[in-house]
C-alpha cells in the first residue's frame, strides 16, 4: 500500500498591533451660538457619558474663541482644563489634568493631553470636562464656544449632557443650562480582530501513473480504518505519466493513499 499524506491546517492570525486613536465623541461640526467665559471667578463644565466602547485618554480638542487680558495687570491666567468625576449630576472629584496651550488665545482649536500617566475611562459611565483660568480677578479670560443643542457629530458613541457653570463669588454652587460646549475627545481603543483565515484553493495530489490499477481513498486520521474513495475530485486525469486529482479542501487535516483495486 502506498501512502500519501497531505495536510492542511487553517490558523488564526495573530498580529501584533498598535491600539488605535478614536474620536468616541465629537460637537465640534455643529453650529456655534456663542460661548462661555472661563476664568478664576467663572468655572465651566459639560457633561457626557461614555458607551461601550472606551479606553485610555488620548486627548481633548477644545473650540476656543480667544481671550481677553487683564489690562490692570497686562495679563493672562492659564487656561486649565481637566476631566472630573460625575458628582449628583455636577462634577466632583478632577480625575485627569489635562495639558496643552496654557494661552489660548488666539481663535481655535487646541488639543490637549493628560499631563500625568495614564487615564484610562470606564464604560457607560458619566464624566464632566471641566476648565478653569488661574486669573481670580476676573477680568482676564478665555471665552470656550457653544452649541446650542446636545446633538454630537457623526460617528460619536458616547452621549453629551448638561452645560454647568460655577461662579466662585456665589458658593461654588454649579448652575446648569442649555446648550453644550464644543469639544470632541480621543481615546486609545484595540484595533479590529483580524478576519478568519480560509483555505479556498483546491487540494492538488499527483503520484507517478501506475502499471496496474489503484484507489486513491482518503481519511482525516492517519490511524482510521476504512478508508474513503475519492468520489468529490473537481479535475481528474494522466499528464506527462503522472496522475492527478484536483480535490476541493475538507477537514484541517486530510490523508490520502493509494491501494490496490479490488
Amino acid at each position: 500500500m502506498k501512502i500519501i499524506s497531505i495536510f492542511c491546517f487553517l490558523f488564526g492570525t495573530t498580529a501584533l498591533m498598535a491600539q488605535v486613536n478614536t474620536t468616541l465623541i465629537s460637537n465640534l461640526n455643529q453650529s456655534s451660538n456663542g460661548y462661555s467665559s472661563v476664568s478664576g471667578v467663572y468655572v465651566v463644565a459639560n457633561s457626557f457619558t461614555t458607551g461601550n466602547t472606551a479606553g485610555p485618554l488620548v486627548g481633548v480638542s477644545l473650540w476656543l474663541d480667544g481671550g481677553s487680558i487683564d489690562a490692570s495687570t497686562g495679563t493672562y491666567g492659564v487656561f486649565a482644563p481637566g476631566i472630573f468625576s460625575n458628582s449628583n449630576g455636577v462634577p466632583g472629584t478632577d480625575l485627569a489634568l489635562l495639558g496643552g496651550n496654557a494661552y489660548p488665545t488666539n481663535v481655535g482649536i487646541y488639543f490637549y493631553t493628560n499631563l500625568f500617566g495614564t487615564f484610562q475611562f470606564a464604560t457607560n459611565t458619566t464624566y464632566w470636562l471641566v476648565a478653569s483660568s488661574s486669573d481670580y480677578t476676573g477680568v482676564s479670560g478665555y471665552q470656550w464656544n457653544e452649541t446650542s443643542s446636545t446633538n454630537v457629530d457623526a460617528g460619536s458613541l458616547w452621549s453629551l449632557g448638561s452645560l454647568a457653570f460655577l461662579n466662585t463669588s456665589d458658593a461654588n454652587t454649579w448652575h446648569l443650562i442649555n446648550g453644550s460646549l464644543q469639544f470632541s475627545i480621543t481615546v486609545a481603543t484595540p484595533p479590529p480582530p483580524p478576519p478568519a483565515l480560509s483555505i479556498s484553493q483546491p487540494i492538488v495530489v499527483t503520484f507517478p501513473a501506475p502499471a496496474g490499477a489503484y484507489v486513491l481513498q482518503e481519511k482525516s486520521s492517519l490511524t482510521a480504518t476504512n478508508w474513503d474513495t475519492v468520489t468529490n475530485a473537481i479535475l481528474s486525469g494522466t499528464v506527462s505519466n503522472q496522475t492527478f486529482y484536483i480535490l476541493p479542501p475538507k477537514a484541517a487535516q486530510m490523508f490520502y493513499q493509494l491501494t490496490n483495486s479490488p
